[in-house]
């Protein structure tokens, strides 16, 4: 799906950003749906940039079941449970941190939310 900064917004995240920002939700489910070309699951700038930073969501994000393109972008993207939990997720993960493929971070910054 090709989509608008503003039709994304206006149309598709603002039901979101009215259930984070009002209800505080403890977990949110990211998907497998692309947008612009990019798994929503493995997209940082709706994932972290847009839910965390500028909603101030603070909770568990969860990948959809078998949603498991790339663990280690998913990972990277902002999800803190990948699931099922396939040993491909480990093993991918495991392999981009070994080659140095995930963004350098602090050691906190890998921590999920809800521990910091």
């Amino acid at each position: 799906m090709e989509l608008s900064e503003r039709a994304l917004r206006e149309i598709y995240l603002s039901a979101f950003e009215r259930v984070v920002r009002k209800s505080s939700p403890w977990t949110i489910m990211s998907s497998y749906n692309k947008i612009n070309g990019i798994l929503a699951s493995e997209n940082q700038r709706l994932l972290t940039e847009i839910l965390r930073d500028e909603w101030r969501f603070d909770g568990v994000v969860v990948t959809d079941w078998w949603a498991e393109e790339n663990g280690a972008r998913q990972q990277a993207a902002g999800n803190d449970l990948l699931m099922p939990g396939t040993q491909r997720q480990v093993d991918q993960i495991t392999k981009d941190w070994k080659t140095v493929r995930l963004p350098k971070m602090n050691s906190t910054a890998m921590l999920p939310t809800y521990l910091k």
